[in-house]
């Protein structure tokens, strides 16, 4: 009767042991699971950050090339403003530099628009410079620092954030 007890015993032990352990590894895979797809997801979005950034780079050449004042009023920073929102979301050490970016361009297009002269046939890059180089060339620099500033940080930071 003791070994029957015995038996029973190490049974129903080895049978919760059993449920234990396969619980504790089936929870450290969870975890596992939740931090590769934490990685992939910040990894995707430092993607799509950086194409807002390379957009944003892209929008000074068109709002410069703009017609007229009606056109240049048709192209906010949007993507400046998108990665500023990525940036505050998933990436803080990234904040500072999409903020100053899209300040930059925001200040850039206000420069545009004070500076404007309403000369048909001239772009409302080449009106701006032509009325206040000194305006133009200030907004320019900030522009092109901010630039400078974020290529700087998004390589500092690339590892960081593109592990998975």
């Amino acid at each position: 009767m003791d070994s029957e007890i015995a038996i029973s015993i190490i049974a129903g032990a080895s049978a919760i042991g059993g449920a234990f352990i396969s619980s504790i590894f089936s929870y450290f895979k969870e975890l596992s699971n939740k931090s590769h797809h934490r990685k992939v997801l910040l990894r995707e979005k430092f993607e799509e950050m950086s194409y807002m950034i390379i957009s944003a780079q892209e929008w000074i050449g068109n709002v410069i090339n703009a017609k007229d004042i009606s056109e240049l009023n048709t192209m906010p920073p949007v993507d400046s403003r998108r990665a500023v929102v990525l940036a505050h979301i998933y990436f803080p050490k990234m904040r500072e530099p999409t903020q100053n970016l899209l300040n930059a361009a925001v200040e850039f297009q206000h420069m545009l628009i004070d500076n404007h002269e309403f000369v048909h046939g001239k772009s409302v890059g080449v009106q701006a410079a032509h009325k206040n180089a000194a305006a133009y060339k200030s907004a320019a620099e900030s522009y092109f620092n901010a630039i400078a500033m974020i290529d700087k940080a998004t390589i500092k930071y690339a590892s960081r954030y593109s592990k998975a």
